[in-house]
């Protein structure tokens, strides 16, 4: 049995691999360590644990840990940068491998152009051609990250807190609905962007991959608000783990 480990910049997220299913999905703060530490106690079968990270802080604590316990671990470097191919123009030093990540579990489940939406602390638009070529990104600060700022900079407006629900319209009807209707309105618009560029540059239509700790939220959020895309747009939750998993394994097929 495999641990796949995702250290974020605010979260830690675990699948247990087991006969290349993934299953037992956990997701931990990163301030809430002795938590993390007593999914631990009792694994037995355990083979290795593969890591990959963004938070090079949570990483040494988290490695750490393991080698007091003398488990076994892996982890995302350089040498995987070659995991997957990049536009000539790209510095692939500079790409994070959380990203790479992305792009590798995003070309096993489809083969053709992908537009991956990466919601996490930052929302992370990867845009793969055809042949599976990451063309580049764009970024925008994550939905939480803009709320908070939005609640310290204004607090006598949300004295008990910014509303997030379904149910508003892009053209809102309140104060609370149209500062929401603000953070996602930039998600559907690049979407839309990123996605229409491609299709008018290649004449290819790409597939919607969502994922990421707000991925769940923008994915309903897009399905309703974006209609001419049909099914295009999918979620997994998944996909950076997978992603992780595969860099080292090779693509398999999880169930989850």
């Amino acid at each position: 049995m495999d641990l796949v480990l995702d250290i974020g910049n605010t979260a830690l997220k675990i699948i247990k691999v087991i006969n290349s299913t993934g299953v037992d999905f956990k997701r931990y703060s990163l301030h809430d360590f002795e938590t993390f530490k007593t999914y631990f106690a009792d694994i037995p079968d355990l083979d290795a644990v593969y890591i990959g990270s963004v938070n090079q802080e949570y990483f040494d604590k988290v490695t750490r840990f393991f080698i007091e316990k003398s488990i076994q671990y892996h982890t995302l470097n350089e040498f995987h940068r070659h995991e997957i191919e990049y536009d000539e123009e790209i510095n692939k030093d500079e790409v994070g491998f959380d990203l790479i990540a992305d792009v590798k579990a995003a070309r096993s489940k489809f083969e053709t152009a992908i537009l991956v939406i990466d919601a996490g602390t930052i929302t992370k638009f990867l845009l793969i051609d055809e042949g599976g070529i990451y063309r580049g990104a764009s970024f925008l600060l994550g939905i939480k990250e803009q709320i908070q700022i939005i609640q310290a900079k204004l607090p006598h407006l949300f004295k008990q807190g910014l509303n997030i629900h379904e149910n508003f319209e892009l053209a809102a009807k309140n104060t609370n609905d149209c500062f929401v209707s603000g953070i996602f309105g930039p998600v559907a618009g690049m979407t839309a962007l990123l996605y229409g560029n491609y299709c008018l540059d290649y004449r290819k239509t790409p597939k919607v991959i969502i994922t990421g700790g707000n991925g769940e939220m923008i994915y309903q959020f897009l399905t309703k608000n974006l209609t001419d895309f049909g099914d295009i747009i999918t979620y997994d939750e998944f996909l950076t783990l997978k992603g992780i998993y595969f860099c080292f394994k090779g693509e398999k097929k999880f169930d989850a």
